[in-house]
């Protein structure tokens, strides 16, 4: 199954978690955790037991998404044997151009029921 996050990081804010829910029921399966680290931007996608991913897409700018296909985000990671299923991902991105800005990011997985 897909799940969607999209959330800001305000200009003067260092640290924000949200949670990813799944389905219409929004179930809580874990979080996407967003920390500036002096140019970088660091978000970290985590699920909990017995959830897995398979792919993580990103989307981070100073200018809000105007396309929600998250197969065109530009940051991605993806595997495609079960055995290679991870809990988390994170990725570094340099946001040193959005210095003293609203940071606008659009997260989605891939998340399966590890059986």
């Amino acid at each position: 199954m897909g799940n969607a996050q999209y959330t800001t990081l305000g200009a003067a804010e260092t640290e924000k978690s949200v949670t990813l829910g799944l389905g219409h029921n929004y179930i809580p399966v874990g979080t996407v955790t967003l920390q500036r680290d002096g140019n970088n931007l660091l978000v970290t996608f985590l699920t909990i037991p017995p959830y897995v991913m398979s792919q993580v897409h990103l989307y981070v700018s100073n200018v809000a998404p105007t396309d929600s296909n998250p197969g065109g985000f530009p940051y991605q990671h993806t595997v495609t044997d079960p055995a290679d299923y991870f809990t988390t991902y994170t990725f570094i991105i340099d946001v040193s151009a959005f210095a003293g800005q609203t940071i606008y990011v659009a997260a989605h997985a891939h998340i399966f029921l590890q059986v």
